[in-house]
């Protein structure tokens, strides 16, 4: 379990691809009957009826994508040629097979506009919770002084104080370690104060 917990966030995760694993796409789901998970992926956006991929596309980066050349913002050239040979015309291309052909975007690993759906779902989460914890107009509002301590929150605190062994990591546990985000001693990685919600009334009085 120690050499688990360790390798987790000290070993380099293999190169990637825009292809979908062969051992996924063939045995993830074997115990349904699926052997090919990228066709039923794609015959599943068209069920529901989800929108051509450029539809999308569209509404992520503001601007209209009518003609195969369009799309070299955003994917390389030689995908656009295999959705070329698959597709007629670009608004007739499965939301799902455009995801699997896009670049992903800088200093990340997610496609364009996969990342622009997370982000604008996770910003659709924040401002429609009335009680989102960051709120100052709800019920028993954090103060300023408990935000500034949640803030600390991080995976590495987390491994730090709950995995086997751990004793140096590094602060942006997710982030492959390197220049800046260095390994440091586990007594440098910021923590909660719980002296911040501290009941200073005196009911003994």
């Amino acid at each position: 379990m120690e050499m688990l917990t360790q390798h987790i966030f000290r070993q380099v995760s293999g190169d990637t691809d825009h292809i979908v694993d062969p051992q996924m796409g063939e045995d993830a789901v074997l115990s349904l009957e699926v052997v090919d998970v990228p066709t039923n992926d794609v015959a599943q956006n068209r069920y529901y009826g989800l929108a051509p991929y450029v539809d999308y596309l569209q509404y992520c980066r503001g601007r209209n994508y009518s003609i195969w050349s369009d799309l070299e913002d955003v994917m390389a050239p030689q995908r656009i040629e295999i959705l070329q040979r698959i597709y007629e015309h670009p608004s007739d291309v499965d939301v799902q097979a455009g995801l699997w052909s896009e670049n992903y975007i800088e200093g990340g690993f997610a496609p364009h506009t996969y990342f622009c759906f997370v982000a604008q779902q996770m910003y659709q989460t924040v401002v429609s919770d009335r009680h989102w914890y960051e709120r100052k107009n709800r019920p028993n509002a954090f103060s300023e002084v408990q935000l500034k301590e949640i803030r600390n929150a991080s995976v590495a605190r987390l491994l730090c104080d709950n995995g086997d062994s751990v004793t140096e990591i590094q602060p942006r546990a997710f982030e492959r370690i390197q220049t800046g985000n260095d390994l440091v001693k586990c007594e440098e990685i910021p923590f909660v104060n719980l002296d911040a919600w501290k009941d200073t009334d005196d009911y003994c009085s």
